[in-house]
């Protein structure tokens, strides 16, 4: 602090995260009391880019690559904090479908990969990573599209008699319902699937 002044600035630079105290103490010592400011250091992580090929079969395992980028949208090697990965729904613009993997944190020289993801429904979504400590550190992939594993194909009621029958039997040129179902690896249904299944005989 300068002759004839009270304060002065000062900045700080630390190469490692963390909360540091720093102490200032006046020299040489008059007995004064120290004064102490906790500083929290964050990563330089300021974003982070999910990528992922499209489309995927829903319920089927695929792979979801999160990379660090620093404010320059340089790679951030040195990053090895959590992140978390949540869905955003494009086409439909809801659902109920979930991700197997909702976290991260292993991670190599600032990229980590996700080799067994899951989505369980079908439809359009985006991912976004967010960094578990900083709400504001996030990132997005591009819309992944989800189609279904098979499906199922059932027929209504018998209309006629057909008593020990394992299929269902029905009157020809009458008209009788079929149910179609698309569904997922685990054979679970997918309602957010609103593509087209084409039937033949």
């Amino acid at each position: 602090i300068s002759s004839g002044s009270s304060s002065t600035s000062f900045y700080y630079k630390d190469s490692n995260v963390g909360t540091p105290t720093i102490t200032c103490a006046e020299s040489p010592s008059m007995g004064w009391t120290d004064a102490t400011q906790t500083v929290t250091v964050q990563t330089k992580t300021t974003q982070f880019t999910v990528s992922a090929s499209t489309p995927q079969v829903a319920g089927s395992a695929f792979a979801l690559t999160i990379t660090a980028k620093d404010a320059d949208g340089n790679t951030d090697t040195s990053f090895s904090a959590t992140v978390n990965l949540t869905v955003n729904y494009v086409s439909p613009a809801s659902g109920s479908g979930t991700l197997s993997v909702t976290s991260v944190s292993s991670w190599s020289n600032g990229v980590a990969t996700i080799s067994n993801e899951t989505f369980s429904d079908c439809g359009s979504i985006t991912i976004t990573a967010t960094h578990a400590d900083y709400s504001t550190k996030t990132g997005t992939s591009s819309s992944i599209v989800f189609v279904p594993y098979d499906f199922t194909v059932v027929a209504s009621s018998l209309d006629t008699s057909a008593s020990g029958s394992n299929y269902a039997r029905h009157t020809v040129s009458k008209s009788f319902t079929l149910t179609v179902t698309a569904r997922n690896a685990s054979a679970v249904t997918c309602p957010n699937y609103k593509g087209t299944a084409n039937l033949t005989v």
